[in-house]
């Protein structure tokens, strides 16, 4: 992928975004129009509506035209996902060319759907990064781990680590992220576990922010975390209080590899220490 398709990806989402508020601004009137006691079915060639939704379908074939260049010149795009076709619906009769408006509200549901579905692309394909050969080494080190450490022990929990590194390699890091952050809340439910209930109830008088600091307190020492995993566990805090619940927000390279390299830590933790055992 060229270095500037991201900059690319981002003008095709500003165009497609104006022209999906203009697609629902049209059909606004399409619907209404079907509450109308007497409302006219057509609209004639001459009709300034006419020539307004003409120019919506020109724009959006015209956008279409442009985006799905772009996308089989730099991605791997099936074509079933790339946007349809919208033809303009018109007949030519009684010697006039005229746009029935039954047929136009869907024509323009249809387009709707295809806009909603390329701005969806459009955002997936954001997330597409090249990475560099140093973190592709890193990944491959904590693939071995997964494969040799944890498999033989944990094979679903194994799996979901996999499908989190292959989604990072594919270029969707708030998906790898979400995935290893399945794997950190089901490793996190098996550590607090060994949390004795006297302590949990010592918290009860306590705010969630001293919650918070006893409890990461407790899960470090379960865990025998040393000071250098210090640095890589605190992936799973960011985890847990940013990608998963922060609306728009999405990991970088770094924040990706740091929060599934958090995730293995703590299952090779729990396998070491047996937890999972329990």
């Amino acid at each position: 992928m060229q270095l500037n398709s991201h900059i690319y990806i981002r003008v095709f989402k500003k165009e497609w975004s104006h022209l999906l508020k203009r697609v629902k601004e049209y059909l606004k009137i399409e619907k209404a129009r079907e509450f109308q006691i007497e409302s006219p079915r057509f609209s004639k060639e001459g009709d300034s509506y006419f020539q307004e939704i003409e120019r919506l379908f020109k724009s959006y074939n015209d956008a279409r035209w442009s985006i799905n260049k772009f996308l089989k010149a730099n991605f791997k795009i099936d074509e079933e996902f790339l946007p349809s076709n919208i033809p303009f619906p018109t007949k030519y009769e009684e010697g006039e060319t005229r746009l029935y408006f039954g047929e136009l509200k869907g024509n323009l549901e249809e387009m709707e759907k295809e806009i909603e579905k390329t701005l969806v692309l459009l955002d997936e394909l954001s997330f597409q990064i090249t990475l560099p050969q140093e973190k592709k080494e890193e990944l491959r080190s904590l693939e071995k781990i997964v494969d040799n450490e944890i498999f033989p022990h944990l094979p679903d929990y194994a799996s979901d680590l996999k499908e989190s590194i292959n989604y990072f390699r594919k270029g969707f890091s708030l998906g790898a992220t979400l995935i290893a952050g399945r794997v950190i809340s089901g490793g996190l439910d098996k550590v607090n576990s060994k949390i004795p209930s006297e302590k949990r109830k010592e918290w009860e008088s306590l705010s969630q922010e001293e919650r918070n600091e006893r409890w990461w307190s407790e899960i470090r020492k379960i865990l025998k975390i040393t000071p250098r995993e210090e640095y890589i566990m605190k992936g799973i805090k960011q985890y847990r209080h940013t990608f998963s619940h922060k609306i728009g927000t999405s990991p970088s390279v770094e924040e990706t590899i740091l929060i599934i390299s958090g995730a293995i830590i703590l299952i090779k933790k729990i396998i070491e220490l047996k937890i999972y055992e329990s």
